[in-house]
């Protein structure tokens, strides 16, 4: 299955179809569109992003799957990978959910008019939780797809 995202109605249709709560990042791979043609390096500051995220599906009395979905990005700005743990807070490392939002006022400058965003929640004194939210990098368009890995072994 194949979604493509270039509008932020299509990012809404998309983020009801696949359910990211509890999915962690398996691949985080970027991609330079800078190049060296006949000796001379062209830079353009573009980059593609692709994202591998596990998804867990598990239906009672039945083996847990493992599903891919795969995040392809266009045109990404402002890259920003900082997913550390803050002092002395205990994390489970998952997403707790994923949103893409118009970022429609850097559109203009360079045509990257959405952002990823993730939300992860952090145990503060083993008592309470506090989620936070972090923007990965800005885009243009994106196309996700999906595909089965294999069974967990549950």
């Amino acid at each position: 299955m194949r979604f493509k995202l270039a509008t932020i109605e299509e990012a809404e249709m998309i983020l009801r179809q696949i359910d990211f709560h509890d999915s962690f990042i398996k691949t985080f791979a970027v991609t330079s569109r800078d190049v060296f043609e006949n000796g001379v390096q062209s830079v353009t500051g573009a980059f593609d992003v692709r994202i591998d995220f596990a998804l867990y599906k598990s239906r009672c009395n039945e083996k847990t799957i493992v599903e891919l979905v795969t995040g392809e990005f266009q045109n990404a700005k402002d890259i920003v990978l900082d997913l550390r743990l803050p002092l002395g807070l205990f994390t489970s490392w998952n997403i707790d959910k994923l949103t893409i939002v118009s970022a429609e006022e850097d559109t203009r400058k360079d045509g990257a008019g959405f952002a990823l965003e993730v939300e992860r929640g952090f145990c503060v004194d083993n008592t309470s939780w506090i989620c936070k939210k972090t923007r990965l990098f800005r885009f243009s368009v994106a196309e996700f797809h999906m595909g089965r890995e294999g069974n967990s072994g549950k």
